[in-house]
């Protein structure tokens, strides 16, 4: 059995064994890869109660499924499903046709007669005879029969059996007037009907497949070949962003919907979309500067010669910010610690100014952070400190005074 890709699709069971005696406990499960995708509920045919069929389904991604029969629970049957964009077609529309049954299936000297029924209408159409011809070892209708548009239909083929005509087996055939696929042309404007050229149009699956793509014209427009189906169109443009993206469409079958007598309908499906959406450009910076840096180090202790941990260790930029090959270094004061051997280490833009507090010990110097040769291997922060230009400067605390009390 075929189905057509994101296509409503009646699914049809055929009690060959007579299992059913009570209709409501038939139920049905559609798996994908042994991942469930979808229950049914059968219903029994009102003119041949042996043929049920399914609520209507509409499956989006490609490929194998397996489609299971349960009565009470129990699993009866079993039969696959294939899903694809372009199904292949067991008959066209609107043509008359001979309809014909192997010998292998009915067996020989049979009384052959065939009922049509729609199952999109579950309506059924009326017997008709099928003579046995030995040229083709085949049961063939006495009279063609046209199928009355692009639909899903069950033959259901019966035998004379104790006097009875009696269904034995069954056909799910597609009727589809066009397979293939259609000229799709897709307008991108904005909402001033202006058209947005160069765009490239990408058109995917619901399931996130890209199926094709092409770039827009100075008209703003692109013409692509797409399968009958439901789709989602996204636009893509250099150094563009779209307000409004991610376009659902479906792309019909003209042929069918022609033959279908839907003239009136015909400019909404010709399969032509206008894809408005404005359009802006974000601002974007460039990456960042790898500035050049100088990497200090210092070794801190108590006059006892054990290290001073956690000591706090600031750094500030002297006079506001300092530009170097034209960026700006903006920060005010950075803080480190020594560790639990005494021990810091940080980095610093080469040539920047700055000032050093080492508040535990009260000392505060300003330096120039070493740039060029001077700079490739870290250096001693001690070392600045001691050789720094300004006056040498104790840090002291401010502690006020508490005033004088009489009695």
């Amino acid at each position: 059995m075929e189905a057509r890709l994101a296509k409503d699709r009646v699914l049809s069971w055929f009690d060959a064994g007579a299992a059913v005696a009570n209709p409501s406990l038939l139920t049905g499960k559609v798996f994908k890869a042994g991942v469930e995708v979808t229950t049914l509920a059968w219903t029994p045919v009102v003119d041949v109660p042996s043929v049920f069929l399914s609520q209507k389904i509409k499956l989006l991604v490609e490929g194998a499924y397996e489609v299971v029969v349960y009565y009470d629970n129990v699993a009866i049957d079993t039969y696959p499903l294939n899903v694809g964009p372009t199904a292949l077609a067991d008959y066209p529309p609107l043509v008359a046709q001979t309809l014909k049954l192997p010998k292998s299936v009915a067996g020989a000297n049979q009384t052959v007669s065939l009922k049509i029924i729609r199952s999109s209408t579950a309506g059924t159409s009326a017997s008709i005879g099928a003579a046995y011809t030995a040229a083709t070892a085949t049961y063939n209708t006495s009279s063609t029969y046209t199928f009355p548009a692009v639909d899903t239909y069950v033959l259901v083929w019966y035998k004379v059996v104790n006097n009875i005509a009696t269904p034995f087996f069954t056909q799910d055939v597609l009727v589809l007037s066009h397979v293939g696929k259609e000229s799709v042309t897709f307008r991108v404007r904005n909402e001033k009907a202006e058209a947005i050229v160069n765009t490239t149009v990408v058109v995917s699956t619901a399931a996130g497949v890209q199926v094709v793509q092409g770039t827009t014209g100075s008209d703003g427009a692109v013409v692509l070949d797409i399968s009958p189906g439901e789709y989602v169109v996204s636009l893509l443009k250099a150094s563009v962003v779209f307000t409004n993206n991610n376009f659902a469409v479906e792309v019909v079958d003209a042929n069918a919907w022609f033959e279908s007598g839907s003239m009136n309908a015909l400019d909404k499906w010709n399969n032509k979309f206008y894809l408005t959406s404005n359009t802006f450009t974000p601002t974007v910076s460039p990456p960042p500067i790898e500035l050049a840096k100088c990497e200090l180090f210092a070794t801190f202790y108590r006059m006892d010669g054990t290290p001073l941990p956690h000591a706090d260790v600031q750094v500030g930029v002297m006079n506001g910010p300092q530009v170097f090959s034209g960026t700006g270094a903006f920060d005010t004061r950075r803080l480190y610690k020594t560790d639990s051997n005494g021990y810091v280490s940080f980095s610093l833009l080469q040539g920047l100014t700055v000032e050093v507090l080492v508040t535990p010990i009260g000392l505060r110097r300003i330096i120039k952070v070493p740039s060029g040769a001077d700079a490739a291997a870290p250096v001693n922060l001690l070392t600045l400190l001691g050789t720094a230009p300004d006056v040498f400067e104790i840090a002291k605390p401010n502690i006020g005074v508490a005033p004088k009390r009489s009695l």
